[in-house]
């Protein structure tokens, strides 16, 4: 017979396990922040965040919903002190534009999920740039964000590779 004390730490660790998307998603949100103390580093860093909004909106949407996707990007707005609510703009903009398509991509071989995280990551670039030119009322030249896409490029396959970890330690659908 299972004791209430059994039940209860079962259901700390299926909390906790279920967790597990958002905290990893948090721990990109920070990172971002570190410093780098190289010249132009902001430019360097990768959109790890949107990477981690890409991979579980496909694999895991139960665990990162729409309000979550929201909060994450006003956390991040915070922390780098962007425009309020840009992150969130994007990263919700692309949770709907994945999540339109999870059935296409679930399953797929990395390389067409990368393919997917090329587009994607395209758009999001994109529109950060128009936006924050909008909300900044400037132009600004669109080099950095070339050159964060092309760092989240080349650094989507670790992304990958631990979220995939991560995902193994969540409890299955429905249990």
């Amino acid at each position: 017979m299972i004791s209430q004390e059994q039940t209860i730490w079962s259901r700390i660790d299926h909390f906790a396990r279920s967790s597990l998307p958002l905290l990893v998603t948090v721990i990109a949100v920070v990172l971002g922040v570190i410093p780098l103390h190289l010249p132009d580093s902001e430019v360097i860093k990768p959109m790890l965040v949107l990477a981690c909004v890409y991979y579980w909106t496909i694999y895991r949407p139960d665990l990162m919903p729409m309000f979550l996707v929201f909060i994450i990007g006003l956390f991040q707005d915070l922390l780098y002190g962007s425009p309020i609510g840009i992150s969130s703009f994007v990263y919700l903009i692309v949770a709907f534009l994945v999540g339109t398509q999870r059935r296409f991509f679930h399953g797929k071989t990395f390389g067409i999920v990368w393919w997917g995280f090329m587009v994607v990551a395209v758009l999001a670039a994109i529109l950060f740039w128009v936006v924050f030119c909008i909300l900044v009322k400037d132009y600004v030249s669109p080099m950095s964000f070339i050159f964060r896409y092309l760092m989240s490029l080349a650094w989507f396959p670790i992304a990958f590779v631990v979220m995939v970890l991560v995902h193994k330690l969540i409890p299955p659908r429905g249990q």
